[in-house]
C-alpha cells in the first residue's frame, strides 16, 4: 500500500511518517498541498493523508483537486485537522464522505483511522 502524507508541521510530519512506515508501507511525505498535488498527479497512491489547515493552497484545495481529477477515491482520504466542526471547510470535507481525524489524537486513533480509509488493503498492522 502506497501512502502520500501532506503535512506542513515538520515535527508532526516526521512522527506520522515514521508511524505510517511501520504500519502501512511506503510513504511519500511533502510539506505543502501544492507539492502533494504534484506527487499524486504523477504517482498512484492507495491512501492520501493530509492536514486541512495549511498556508495558501491548503488541504481543502488539495482534496477538491484530487476528487475533481479522479486521482483517488474519497473513501481513501484521511484528513487531520484542529478545525472546528462548524467551519465551512470541515462541513464540506465531511459531506464528501472523507474520514476526518480531529487533532489532537492518539496514535491508536490514527492507526484505526488509517485502517478505515484503507479497507481495500490488507497491510495495516498495529
Amino acid at each position: 500500500m502506497r501512502i502520500l502524507l501532506v503535512e506542513d508541521n515538520v515535527f508532526f510530519m516526521k512522527t506520522v511518517s515514521a508511524l505510517l512506515s511501520r504500519t502501512g508501507g511506503p510513504v511519500d511525505a511533502v510539506f505543502t498541498a501544492i507539492k502533494g498535488l504534484e506527487f499524486i498527479r504523477h504517482q498512484a497512491y492507495d491512501v492520501l493523508v493530509t492536514d486541512l489547515m495549511m498556508e495558501g493552497f491548503n488541504g481543502v484545495d488539495l482534496v477538491k483537486a484530487v476528487l475533481d481529477e479522479h486521482l483517488i477515491d474519497s473513501r481513501n482520504i484521511l484528513v487531520m485537522t484542529a478545525e472546528e466542526e462548524t467551519s465551512p471547510d470541515y462541513r464540506w470535507i465531511s459531506q464528501q464522505g472523507i474520514y476526518i481525524l480531529n487533532k489532537p489524537f492518539t496514535m491508536s486513533k490514527f492507526v484505526a483511522a488509517l485502517r478505515t480509509v484503507s479497507v481495500s488493503h490488507d497491510s495495516i498492522s498495529a
